[in-house]
Formats: structure tokens, sequence, C-alpha cells
């Protein structure tokens, strides 16, 4: 299987907690977030069409949002805690977007 087809067929982009917290907010994370990973299958979508773009997307906001415990965090009420998540939460989807290198998933991202 090449690189391309992989990269397609399972992106892992969407890494972990680690990325955008400091040592300290990860101190304080529940053991089941620390360096959480969360695979986004997209092989059965066209990319490059807006359709098949605007779905990868959805998916790696829920994917972004489970790797960081934006879920868990919102439940907490600590403030400091959700908006660690947060922060979390925009890292790793715009690198995951990033990842992804495709133009329209990009502007989807950004708004454009």
């Amino acid at each position: 299987m090449n690189y391309q087809k992989f990269t397609k067929c399972v992106l892992a982009a969407v890494a972990t907690v680690a990325i955008g917290m400091s040592g300290a907010a990860m101190a304080d994370e529940p053991d089941e977030l620390k360096g959480r990973t969360v695979k986004v299958v997209y092989e059965d979508l066209n990319v490059e069409k807006e359709p098949g773009a605007h779905a990868l997307y959805r998916r790696l906001q829920h994917a972004s949002k489970a790797a960081c415990g934006v879920e868990v965090s919102e439940k907490a009420k600590m403030v400091r805690r959700k908006s660690e998540s947060y922060r979390c939460y925009r890292e790793v989807l715009t690198a995951s977007v990033k990842r992804v290198d495709s133009e329209l998933v990009s502007s989807i991202h950004e708004g454009t």
C-alpha cells in the first residue's frame, strides 16, 4: 500500500491531548485523556468535492473534541480545564487539517 493511499485510509493526525497543553495542565488531566489518539477514516469520501470535504471536516472536528476531552471538560465546570480543552481542540483541528493537505478542507477550516 503506498503512502498516499494509507494516509487517505486512516488519518491519525488528530493526535494527542499533549498538543498545545502545558505539562502542568497535563498533570491535571484524567489518565484516560493523556496521550489520546483518535483515528479518522475517510477512504469513503472524495475530499476534492464539497460534500466529501465538509464530511471530513465534521469528522475531524468530532475527533479533535474527543482527543482533547472537550465534553469531559464541559461537564467538569472547571474554567481552566475547559479553556485548555478548547485550546487543545483548536490546535489539534488545525494540525489535522494541515495533514489532510486539501485546499477545500483548508478553506472550510479557514471559513472562506
